[in-house]
């Protein structure tokens, strides 16, 4: 699931196009925003544990096409494996949008 919003830029008047998508869809090397975490209450709880709260930056390590990401949060590297990781959703900058 793929949500986009545009939002004007105060600093230099520039519309910029922001994209709300599953951390699984990210590339190593992003670094991204946490907006929410889909899932239940036990879920919830134990991303909130590790550092995965609302605004938190996330940089993804390593990523390959099968196996868990590897994620910094907080200062803190943490594995997840990618069912629970498709479960947070997180706002990177669309370069490729044309607004």
């Amino acid at each position: 699931m793929i949500y986009t919003h545009a939002y004007k830029n105060i600093e230099n008047d520039k519309l910029r196009k922001q994209v709300v998508v599953s951390i699984v869809n990210c590339a190593e090397g992003d670094i991204v925003v946490l907006v929410k975490i889909d899932g239940g209450k036990e879920v919830k709880k134990r991303l909130s544990d590790m550092g995965f709260i609302p605004k938190a930056e996330i940089k993804i390590l390593k990523k390959s096409k099968v196996g868990p990401l590897v994620l910094e949060v907080r200062g803190a590297r943490i594995a997840i494996g990618r069912g629970e990781a498709a479960k947070i959703f997180v706002e990177k900058e669309d370069i490729n949008a044309k607004v």
